[in-house]
């Protein structure tokens, strides 16, 4: 697990205006490995990322062909990537039309913190490429596998109402597809 925001004394980084902007984000996911390629016991070509939400949207970012130029170059090159319930919000500028690795991209249709179709460009690219696996939950909102925050309502960053709504059965599905996908590199 990794911690972007506790060392820097943040306590928060959704919204407009993140204290922790995507490079530095990005930076971080390819300074982790780097390190983990450091480490003996590790294959260096079976290093992945997983992230829900914003952590989404920054593998989205790292599976980048630019941004791993950028910042990346001395680090080995993760083997994929999957993101839970990340956005792209209009511009398609997490989930990158250049990625140049595997991508699992899990969303929910009734997800207003981080709606769907705003990715819609880069999965459409990704796919004639086949270097994206993309599915559509009809019935999730954003944090499915959130149990604790179960009803929980606020106004999202893009000004969106948001009501967090846990989905058992998609949350169990979506763990299945993301274990099937990292298998899948044996």
């Amino acid at each position: 697990t990794m911690d972007h925001l506790t060392s820097r004394g943040v306590k928060k980084n959704c919204g407009r205006g993140r204290p922790v902007g995507r490079d530095r984000l990005a930076k971080d996911v390819y300074s982790a490995a780097k390190f983990l390629g450091s480490i003996p016991a590790i294959d260096q070509t079976r290093i992945f990322a997983l992230g829900f939400s914003l952590g989404a949207m920054t593998t989205g970012t790292v599976a980048s062909a630019r941004y791993y130029k950028r910042f990346g170059a001395d680090a080995p090159k993760l083997r994929a990537v999957a993101g839970l319930y990340g956005g792209c919000y209009g511009s398609d500028r997490w989930l990158e039309s250049d990625a140049e690795i595997p991508v699992l991209w899990l969303v929910g249709a009734q997800d207003t913190e981080s709606p769907p179709d705003s990715c819609s460009g880069s999965v459409s690219t990704l796919e004639s490429k086949g270097l994206i696996t993309f599915h559509k939950y009809p019935n999730a909102t954003h944090c499915w596998d959130c149990r604790t925050l179960n009803g929980y309502k606020k106004i999202a960053g893009n000004g969106n109402s948001v009501t967090y709504v846990y989905n058992a059965k998609v949350t169990k599905d979506s763990e299945q597809k993301v274990l099937n996908f990292l298998k899948s590199f044996d």
